[in-house]
This record gives C-alpha cells, sequence and structure tokens, in this order.
C-alpha cells in the first residue's frame, strides 16, 4: 500500500454509479458484496431504486492524492443498528493491501459519530475468511446465533453476522 497515502470518505452519487457498474465483473462477485438485493448486470434504474431508501447512506473511497475512487460502501441504519454493506475495492491491484482495515475504520468512526446506536454490524459469506480477517483486525465479532443460509444461483451460501459494540470500538481506538 505504499503508494496509498490517504483516504478520504465522501457520499457516494449518482455521477460514481458508471465506475461502480464497471466494477462488477459478473453475478457471482456481485452477490459476493451485495447478496441477492442488486442483479447482474446492475445498472443505474437498480441503483437509483436501491438508494432511494432514505436509511441507505453510501459512500465511496478515494484516495486524496490521485483523487482517484478506489471503493464503495454504505451504511444501513436499522431500527437496532448500523449495519456496513456492499463494501468494495474495486481495483483488484489494490486488495489485500490492508486498504479495507481503512476502510472500515473510517466507516465506524462515521456511523458512531453520526447515530445513536450502540452495534454496528455485516453480514459476510463464510467462504470469504479474507474479509473476514478483515472485520476482525476492526474489532468484529461472529455472531454464532445469527447466522443463516443464503440461495445464491444454484448454490447454498452460509451468512455470518459480525457485530462490534461503541464500547468495543472505543476501546480498540484508545
Amino acid at each position: 500500500m505504499s503508494n496509498i497515502i490517504s483516504l478520504k470518505l465522501l457520499p457516494f452519487t449518482r455521477s460514481d454509479y458508471s465506475l461502480f457498474i464497471s466494477w462488477i465483473t459478473d453475478s457471482r462477485f456481485l452477490a459476493q458484496f451485495a447478496g441477492n438485493r442488486l442483479t447482474y448486470p446492475v445498472n443505474r434504474l437498480q441503483l437509483d431504486h436501491f438508494y432511494s431508501d432514505t436509511n441507505r447512506f453510501p459512500y465511496k473511497l478515494i484516495e486524496i492524492h490521485t483523487k482517484a475512487t478506489i471503493g464503495h460502501a454504505e451504511l444501513l441504519i436499522t431500527p437496532e443498528t448500523i449495519r456496513i454493506g456492499q463494501v468494495i475495492i474495486g481495483n483488484n491491484k489494490l486488495r489485500n493491501k490492508g486498504i479495507g482495515k481503512k476502510f472500515i475504520s473510517m466507516l465506524l468512526h462515521k456511523a458512531f459519530a453520526n447515530w445513536d446506536k450502540e452495534i454496528v454490524d455485516l453480514n459476510v459469506y463464510e467462504w470469504n475468511t479474507v474479509a473476514i480477517e478483515c472485520y476482525k483486525k476492526v474489532g468484529f465479532k461472529i455472531i454464532p446465533q445469527k447466522t443463516k443460509k443464503t440461495q445464491i444461483g444454484n448454490e447454498i451460501w452460509t451468512t455470518l453476522n459480525m457485530r462490534i459494540t461503541r464500547d468495543g470500538f472505543n476501546q480498540l481506538m484508545s
């Protein structure tokens, strides 16, 4: 990650749709980070509909020096929690370099600073061990009783729920 110095979160807008869509190379990759909520091929109309939900707050991750958009995620405000979803580092060459950990930390800071919720959670597929390890490094814990099965195409994928509390996050940051 030597050439990625500074990262910034900005709101994801309609002007970001084309780049986001270009990152989605196939239906399996889309399902990996979006489950069954979007269908392949993703288009602008789907994204307009998806982000019309006023409880969804989509963000893009910017590398400050190049001003390049390199990632996307959202915060979904639910009655019980804030859920991190649709996490993607768009450029394959930037994956597995520690950017995800910084990205998730930035999202947690934003979530706990802007909403009065005590828990942030996310769902991740059991086979996505790289993402699971990333989330654990930021302080997320797997909640075994929230595991579920999801049908993706002809396969059944196990979904894990992971959580972090406001107190747990603050302890990690101190």
